[in-house]
């Protein structure tokens, strides 16, 4: 049985209302995927040859709104030149459709409406009420590249003709790598996965139908374990058998190193033929594992463990634990039926189940992926606009986060974080190669998981989170709350986000704003906290969780700075010094060190590195520009706070 056709996908999605609009002569191309655009560039991250394109046209539309020259023309160009095996688009409709009288002259990036000024999107959109004929362009195109280009009723859901079509590849591909594969299992697994079942739920369906133990495992260590009714141990000693070091290794091991493990008939399983099966074959199915390797688990267990590949990378390993011996897991469970005898065949049966079935469980975790890639993507967007003010209005903010859980009517305090650039962590490749990545997710995480209801999101360098506090919460409770944070802080770096060492590093800043209720009052809180962060560094310095309590009189400059007045005072009063510049010997320099050393010749030439007497050279010549003497108090005052009026409107 060959691959599956743009043909028979046509002929599959005619229930969904498909037809084709143009491009026939493409349809034996071999359809070896699907995937759905994204509504924000990249649209088609990954894109390979040979897969299914979908798109809405509300979708477009929202893409031509950040790039204008992206037309489904284009679109239509750009994916033939990649190999795309056929293109769908929901809202498209044939010339000859009901109530179309041909196809328009308008050209299609007309056609399509910009975003609105300010529109902030609460979801993502569904534009579920777009629809228009093909254009000549996009058909002679279509037809000219022999790119099938078919039409799909609009409100289509995407999401499931994608699963349909990736299970249908699936399962084809599953038929003709292993026609001798028990279909059974294999079937009842695909129609839960198509009703929508989890990879958990999965699993349990497994172990019940095949009465052996389905772990799911990744690098952290077991994320479920699965037992039939009959199984000879509990989930705990299962668990605690796969957690030894030995065991955990096995998930490292490279995929040609097959452990061989004699089964109760003295056969040997493992890299050698089971009932004419390989354990440790090859297969290009996407997503599906790319061998079975065979492990001891004890003298009466063994492990049939294969890699689950997403986007070419090992996600998680899927593993079956097999009794091996009845006699010893009658003993081992007093009353229990015996299990299954494992000899060769029914070890080659759960190799060929557990090869076949592999996709299945990839699949399920890119769903999971997917699906919290887009929550975390829906929260990180709507905290956005929370904090910087760029939502419709008030209602439509407050009910975006009351579907996230969030009651903006309830008091909160906004805080921020910020990081060095140079502090990132190493993630281990399989290579010797390793890649650093920013720790603000990290900080984000350990926010949201210490301090409950806790709204958090990375973004660059800086992390900000909205904190929910008490009804009645004075000053005592942000003390409070900031003696909280930053040793949440700390323990991030000393696991390796700091020095090659694994020390800590404590070049980070964090400030708190004041308490608030509702989206206008949190936006001032953010604007608070990240003035608090950057100024409690330069006044408290790295390290520490600033208020605004805490930052004394430039809680004045920061007021005088929003009101405007604090930029001209500053140019008034240091205008003339900031005239005569010097690179290193800046007069500017010499008065702030001068200040904070209250007047002391000998500490400030000390600070700067200066003799004595050319410390007391620059201080006259300041005067002098200024046309005061120094020694006025109220001249020191003013040029006091003209300097840390600096600091604020460098913020």
């Amino acid at each position: 049985m060959g691959a599956v056709t743009a043909r028979e996908v046509l002929a599959r999605l005619e229930t969904h209302g498909a037809r084709l609009v143009a491009g026939a002569v493409g349809l034996d191309r071999p359809v070896t995927w699907a995937s759905t655009m994204r509504a924000r560039p990249p649209a088609f991250e990954g894109l390979q040859s040979g897969e299914l394109a979908l798109l809405a046209l509300g979708t477009l539309r929202a893409l031509h709104a950040h790039d204008d020259t992206l037309t489904l023309a284009r679109l239509v160009t750009d994916l033939a030149e990649r190999g795309v095996a056929a293109l769908a688009v929901a809202g498209l409709l044939p010339p000859d459709a009901p109530g179309v009288g041909g196809p328009s002259s308008v050209p299609a990036a007309m056609e399509i409406p910009t975003r609105a000024s300010g529109a902030i999107p609460v979801a993502r959109p569904t534009f579920e009420g777009e629809r228009r004929p093909a254009t000549a362009d996009e058909i002679a195109l279509a037809e000219g590249m022999g790119l099938p280009l078919l039409g799909l009723p609009t409100g289509t859901p995407l999401a499931d003709i994608e699963r349909d079509v990736i299970a249908f590849v699936v399962a084809r591909r599953s038929q003709a790598a292993e026609p001798e594969a028990p279909r059974g299992v294999y079937d009842a697994l695909l129609r839960a996965s198509l009703r929508g079942d989890d990879d958990a739920a999965l699993g349990q369906r497994l172990a019940t139908r095949l009465e052996v133990a389905v772990v799911l495992e990744d690098g952290d260590g077991p994320r479920w374990c699965a037992l039939p009714a009959r199984f000879p141990l509990a989930r705990e000693s299962v668990l605690a058998l796969l957690s030894r070091r030995g065991t955990r290794a096995a998930l490292r091991a490279p995929p040609t190193t097959a452990l061989a493990v004699p089964s109760p008939e003295g056969t040997m399983v493992g890299g050698a033929t089971v009932g004419g099966a390989r354990l440790d074959g090859e297969t290009s199915m996407p997503g599906a594992a790319r061998s079975v390797r065979a492990a001891p688990l004890s003298a009466s267990l063994m492990r049939l463990l294969a890699p689950l590949r997403v986007h070419d990378d090992v996600a998680a390993y899927l593993s079956l634990v097999v009794p091996l011996d009845p006699s010893r897991a009658a003993a081992s469970s007093a009353g229990a039926a015996d299990a299954p005898p494992a000899g060769g065949a029914r070890v080659a049966m759960l190799t060929d189940v557990l090869e076949d079935v592999a996709p299945l469980f990839a699949l399920a975790l890119v769903r999971r992926h997917d699906f919290a890639g887009a929550e975390r993507r829906l929260r990180t967007e709507a905290l956005d606009a929370l904090l910087t003010g760029t939502y419709p209005d008030e209602g439509q903010m407050r009910m975006r986060a009351a579907q996230l859980g969030h009651d903006l009517d309830g008091r909160h305090v906004a805080l921020v974080v910020e990081l060095p650039r140079r502090v990132a962590r190493v993630v281990a490749g399989d290579g010797p190669a390793s890649a650093a990545v920013s720790a603000a997710p990290d900080v984000a995480t350990a926010l949201t998981e210490a301090l409950p209801g806790t709204w958090a999101r990375a973004r660059g360098d800086e992390v900000a989170a909205l904190i929910p506090l008490a009804a009645e919460s004075g000053p005592a409770v942000l003390a409070e709350l900031a003696a909280r944070v930053a040793p949440l802080l700390a323990p991030l770096y000393a696991r390796g986000h700091g020095t090659p060492h694994g020390t800590a590093h404590a070049d980070w800043a964090a400030g708190l704003g004041g308490a608030a209720v509702g989206p206008e009052q949190v936006r001032r809180s953010y604007a608070e906290a990240r003035d608090a962060a950057r100024l409690g560094r330069a006044v408290l310095g790295p390290g520490h969780v600033a208020r605004t309590a805490d930052l004394g009189i430039y809680r004045l400059l920061l007021r005088l700075r929003d009101d405007g007045e604090l930029a001209e005072f500053c140019q008034r009063t240091l205008g003339p010094l900031a005239a005569e510049q010097r690179g290193s010997d800046s007069l500017l320099e010499t008065l702030e060190v001068f200040f904070a050393c209250n007047g002391n010749h000998s500490e400030a030439a000390r600070r700067l590195n200066l003799h004595r007497n050319s410390l007391i050279y620059r201080l006259n010549r300041a005067g002098e520009l200024l046309g005061q003497d120094l020694e006025d108090p109220e001249l020191r005052l003013s040029l006091q706070l003209a300097l840390k009026g600096r600091r604020v409107l460098d913020l």
